[in-house]
C-alpha cells in the first residue's frame, strides 16, 4: 500500500509540473506575442504648400498653405543693407519669416549677413544650385544672382515650426527663366 501511496505521489508530481510546464510557456507565447505586436509609428504629416513666384527678379518657393503673403517694394535707399523689396510671410500665431532682396552693388557683398547683425556662426550652403550662406545656425539664410542677394530671415528660430517653415521655403527656392 505505501509503494502505491508513492506511485499515486509520483504520477501527481509529474502531472503538476506537467500542467506548471504549460502553463508557463503558454504565458511566454502571449508575452512573445504581445511584445512583437508592431507599434504604430507616428505618421508624417504632410502640410499643403502654395507656390510664391516673383516675375520680376525670377525666382518661387513653396511655402505652408497657413502664412498669409504681404508683398512690399521699397525705394533704393530706403532700407538697410540696400533692401528693395520684401515677402513678409505670416502664420495663424502671428510669427514671421521674411524674404528680402537687396541690390547689391560689389559682388564681395552678394552673401553678406542682413544689415545690423553680427553673425556668430556661418556656413556656407548651396541654396536653388547656388553658393550660399547659413547664419546663425539657420536664423538667416542667403543666396545672390545677378547682383542681387536673396535673404531668408526668421527672427523666432526657438520655434521649431518656424524653424522647419523657414527651411522649407530655402529647400524650395528655385530661380525661374
Amino acid at each position: 500500500m505505501q509503494k502505491f501511496i508513492i506511485l499515486i505521489s509520483i504520477i501527481a508530481l509529474i502531472l503538476a509540473s506537467f500542467v506548471a510546464f504549460l502553463f508557463v510557456k503558454n504565458k511566454n507565447i502571449e508575452k512573445a506575442t504581445a511584445e512583437n505586436v508592431p507599434i504604430q509609428k507616428e505618421q508624417k504629416t504632410i502640410i499643403e504648400t502654395r507656390t510664391y513666384q516673383n516675375q520680376e527678379y525670377g525666382f518661387k518657393f513653396d511655402y505652408p498653405k497657413n502664412y498669409k503673403i504681404k508683398d512690399f517694394k521699397w525705394n533704393d535707399g530706403d532700407q538697410p543693407g540696400g533692401v528693395i523689396q520684401t515677402i513678409q510671410l505670416t502664420n495663424s500665431s502671428q510669427k514671421e519669416i521674411l524674404v528680402n532682396i537687396a541690390k547689391v552693388e560689389n559682388s564681395d557683398d552678394s552673401l553678406a549677413p542682413p544689415s545690423g547683425m553680427d553673425p556668430f556662426s556661418k556656413e556656407e550652403i548651396l541654396v536653388a544650385n547656388q553658393k550660399g550662406m547659413n547664419y546663425n545656425d539657420g536664423e538667416v539664410y542667403t543666396t545672390s544672382k545677378d547682383n542681387y542677394e536673396f535673404l531668408f530671415v526668421a527672427w523666432n528660430m526657438e520655434d521649431k515650426i518656424i524653424k522647419k517653415d523657414l527651411l522649407q521655403i530655402v529647400s524650395s527656392f528655385t530661380f525661374v527663366e
